[in-house]
C-alpha cells in the first residue's frame, strides 16, 4: 500500500471511461512539454504512480463495458468521436493527435485510408490493435461506415486502446495501478510530516494514500425520491416488478414478464435501448419488408412483453437524419453573432435569453426550412422567399414562434407547409383519443419522421431543427453557470428539451424498428403526462395503473413497470457512498444559480473552480487536491455530456486538460 511516507507522488483517477483515460493522456502529455530541454527525458525527479479505479472496467467505465451486448448502440456516428486533442484546441497543454474511432476501425481492418495523417499512421503502427480484439470485433469492423453507430463495446475497445497509448507515453518512473472496485470513501488525513493527502478507501477493504484525486464517475444515479422510495416499499410488499432507471445495461430487463403488459415511461434513447433489450435479445427478428411503412415487418419470438408507453412529452425523440455522410455544418446566420456579441464571463443572471438569443435561433431555424421549401417545393411558396426572410426578421416572436409562424402565412397559404416550433416541442398537444387511435394517431407521424430523415438534406423540418439542435454547444457555453436571467430560463429550458428532441435522437433504423414493433402490436403508446397509482382487486392482487389525457384517461394496467431513462447525478441527494461521505464532511457544496426575487436557488451539481476543476468546500475554499469532472458539473460546466467530436475543440477535452495542468502543479517535474 502507498503511504505518506512513499517518496514520490500518487494521483486517483476513479472512474475510468472516456474522461478518466483523457485525464491520463493529458498529464503524461504535460509531464513531457515540462521536462523539455532537460537529457533525462524519461526520468522524473519524483516517481508518481497513478491509480486507475473503476467499479465495472477500467478503461471503459459502466456504459462502454467491452463484454456488453452488442444490440446497445453509441448515439453518436463513427466519424464523429474522438478522444485526441487537435491543432488549434482550446488547451493549455500540448495537442496530441490520434485517430478517430472511425480512422481507429480502418485502420484495425488493415485499410490505408487517405485521410488519416502521416503522424496517426505511424502512432497506430507503434500501437496496432491486439489481434483478439480485431477478431472479437471483426464482423462489425467489416460493417462499419462513417456515418454508422458503433456498438457500445466496440467504443469501449477503442477506449481502451486509447488507454494503452496513454500509458505507453508516460515517462520511466510513472507507475500505472488497474484496481477493479468501488471507491466508498475519501477521508482527509493530515500527517505529522506535513504530506496532507486523501485515504481513498474502496469496496474491497483496500486503501491508498492520493495527493491528489480526480472523479470522473460519470452518470452515478442518485438516491431515490420520497415518492419513489414510497414506491420501492410498496413494489416489495405487492411481488410487483419495477426495474427501476438507470444504465440500461445495468437494468434487470430480464425481469420484465414475456407475453404481458409492461407499462414504461420514457421515450429517449432509454426507451429504446430497452426496445432493443426485450425484442432482439429475447430472439425476435427484424425482416426487411418493402410493403411495410417502417420498411421493416417484426417476426416476434414470443418471449417479448407487450410495451405500454409514455412520457412527459408523450411522444418519441425524432430519429436522426441519413445523410450518408457526417452532418452538414449549420448556417446559425444569425445565432453565431448574437453569441458573439455576449460576453464570455457574463455575470450569473445577466443574459437575458428571450431578448438576445431566442430571436436568433428561431429565425435562423425558420429560414433553413423555408430555404428548403423553396429549393424542394417551390409552389409551396408565393412570391420570393427572400421576402419572406426580411418578413420573418421584422416579425415579433412569442414565447416560441408564434409572431413567425403567422408571419409566414401570407407567402405559405396552407397551413400545414409552414414551420411551428411550438407544434414541433409538442407534437401531442391537446389530443385525445380512445388508445387504439392514440397509436396510430402517434405512428403516423412516426411515419413521416422516418420520412424525413431518409430526405435529410431535402427535408424542411430537418434543416429548420437541425439549427437548433447544432447549436447546443455554442449557446451552452455562453449561457450555463447560472448566466440566463430567472425570467428567461423557462424558455432556455424548452429550447434546449426541443434541441435534445431533434439532435438527440435515436438511429433512424430504431424508429424504424419502433414503427414495425408498434405494427407488429408490441408497443402501444399511451400518452404524456402520466400519471401511475397501484390498485388492489377485490382477490387483493396489486397492479400498476398508468392513465394519461391523451388517451380519455383509459387505466392501462399491468404487473410491471419500468423507468427507461437515467437522472443526472445530484449531490442534494447523492445515491452513493461516497457521495454521501463527501457532502457530509463538507468536502463538496452544491453550485448556485439566480433565483426569482433575488435569491439564490441549489444546483445538483457541485460547484468547481473553473480553473483547476477542484472542488470548492463548504467554507468557500478551493480543495487543494479533490478535482470533479465531466456530467456531474452539468449545471456549472456546460456540454459534459457529449463525446469529443473532430473540428470542435471539445469541452470535455478542454477540461481534462484543465484537470491534468491541476495535477502538473503538485508536480516537481
Amino acid at each position: 500500500m502507498v503511504t505518506p511516507e512513499t517518496p514520490g507522488i500518487t494521483i486517483a483517477i476513479i472512474g475510468v471511461g472516456p474522461r478518466g483515460i483523457s485525464v491520463l493522456e493529458r498529464f503524461g502529455t504535460a509531464l513531457i512539454a515540462a521536462q523539455h530541454g532537460r537529457p533525462e527525458q524519461r526520468q522524473l525527479r519524483r516517481p508518481i504512480t497513478i491509480e486507475l479505479i473503476d467499479k465495472y472496467e477500467v478503461g471503459a467505465g459502466a456504459i462502454w463495458q467491452t463484454q456488453q451486448t452488442r444490440t446497445l448502440c453509441k448515439n453518436t456516428l463513427a466519424g464523429a468521436v474522438t478522444l485526441f486533442t487537435e491543432p488549434g484546441a482550446t488547451v493549455t497543454q500540448p495537442v496530441f493527435p490520434g485517430p478517430t474511432i472511425w480512422e481507429w476501425i480502418q485502420l484495425s481492418r488493415g485499410d490505408h485510408p487517405v485521410n488519416v495523417t502521416k503522424h496517426t499512421a505511424e502512432l497506430y503502427r507503434a500501437f496496432p490493435t491486439d489481434p483478439q480484439v480485431r477478431a472479437a470485433f471483426a464482423v462489425e469492423f467489416a460493417a462499419t461506415t462513417i456515418d454508422t453507430h458503433p456498438s457500445r463495446a466496440l467504443y469501449g475497445a477503442y477506449l481502451q486502446w486509447c488507454l494503452r497509448v496513454a500509458e505507453a507515453r508516460l515517462p520511466d518512473n510513472v507507475t500505472v495501478r488497474h484496481r477493479v472496485a468501488e471507491v466508498v470513501g475519501i477521508t482527509e488525513v493530515s500527517a505529522p510530516s506535513g504530506r496532507n493527502h486523501d485515504m481513498v478507501r474502496c469496496d474491497d477493504g483496500s486503501m491508498l494514500a492520493a495527493d491528489a484525486t480526480v472523479l470522473a464517475t460519470g452518470w452515478t444515479q442518485p438516491a431515490l425520491t420520497a415518492s419513489e422510495a414510497d414506491l420501492a416499499d410498496i413494489v416489495a410488499d405487492t411481488g410487483l416488478t419495477w426495474v427501476r432507471h438507470g444504465n440500461p445495461v445495468e437494468q434487470h430487463v430480464e425481469e420484465l414478464p414475456a407475453g404481458q403488459p409492461v407499462l414504461v415511461r420514457g421515450l429517449g434513447m432509454g426507451f429504446f435501448d430497452l426496445m432493443a433489450l426485450v425484442t432482439i435479445n429475447r430472439g425476435g427478428r427484424f425482416i426487411a419488408d418493402e410493403h411495410a411503412r417502417s420498411g421493416l415487418r417484426y417476426q416476434p419470438s414470443g418471449a417479448e412483453p407487450h410495451l405500454l408507453v409514455s412520457s412527459g412529452r408523450g411522444y418519441p425523440y425524432l430519429p436522426k437524419s441519413r445523410y450518408g455522410s457526417l452532418p452538414p455544418a449549420p448556417k446559425l446566420w444569425r445565432t453565431r453573432p448574437a453569441l458573439a456579441a455576449l460576453p464570455d464571463n457574463a455575470a450569473q443572471g445577466t443574459i437575458d435569453f428571450a431578448d438576445t438569443v431566442w430571436p436568433a435561433l428561431a429565425r435562423d431555424a425558420h429560414e433553413a426550412y423555408y430555404r428548403t421549401l423553396a429549393d424542394t417545393r417551390p409552389e409551396a411558396i408565393v412570391g420570393s422567399v427572400d421576402e419572406l426572410i426580411a418578413a420573418l426578421d421584422a416579425a415579433p416572436i412569442g414565447h416560441f414562434d408564434e409572431g413567425l409562424t403567422a408571419a409566414a402565412a401570407a407567402w405559405v397559404p396552407n397551413a400545414a407547409d409552414r414551420l411551428s416550433l411550438a407544434h414541433e416541442a409538442d407534437r401531442v398537444g391537446r389530443t385525445q383519443l380512445p388508445p387504439a387511435e392514440f397509436t396510430e394517431f402517434i405512428a403516423e407521424q412516426v411515419t413521416a419522421d422516418l420520412a424525413a430523415a431518409d430526405a435529410a438534406r431535402t427535408s424542411p423540418v430537418k434543416n429548420g431543427l437541425w439549427e437548433l439542435a447544432a447549436s447546443r454547444q455554442a449557446v451552452a457555453l455562453k449561457t450555463a453557470g447560472g448566466r440566463t436571467t430567472p425570467g428567461s430560463r423557462g424558455l432556455v429550458a424548452d429550447y434546449f428539451a426541443l434541441a435534445r428532441q431533434a439532435g438527440s435522437g435515436p438511429p433512424a433504423f430504431r424508429t424504424q424498428q419502433l414503427l414495425a414493433l408498434v405494427d407488429a402490436g408490441i408497443v402501444s403508446f399511451v400518452g404524456g403526462r402520466p400519471t401511475v397509482r397501484i390498485d388492489r382487486d377485490g382477490d387483493g392482487a396489486a397492479s400498476f395503473v398508468m392513465t394519461s389525457d391523451a388517451t380519455e384517461g383509459h387505466e392501462f394496467r399491468a404487473t410491471a413497470l419500468a423507468d427507461a431513462w437515467m437522472y443526472s447525478p445530484d449531490i442534494r441527494r447523492p445515491g452513493t457512498q461516497l457521495g454521501q461521505q463527501l457532502v457530509g464532511a463538507g468536502r463538496v457544496r452544491p453550485f448556485q444559480v439566480p433565483a426569482a426575487g433575488g435569491s439564490w436557488a441549489d444546483t445538483g451539481s457541485p460547484e468547481i473552480d473553473r480553473g483547476t476543476r477542484r472542488v470548492v468546500r463548504v467554507d468557500g475554499s478551493i480543495d487543494p487536491r479533490l478535482h470533479v469532472i465531466g456530467i456531474p458539473t452539468y449545471a456549472q460546466e456546460p456540454d459534459t455530456t457529449i463525446s469529443p467530436a473532430p473540428g470542435t475543440d471539445a469541452t470535455l477535452l478542454q477540461e481534462t486538460d484543465a484537470t491534468a495542468t491541476s495535477l502538473l502543479s503538485m508536480v516537481e517535474v
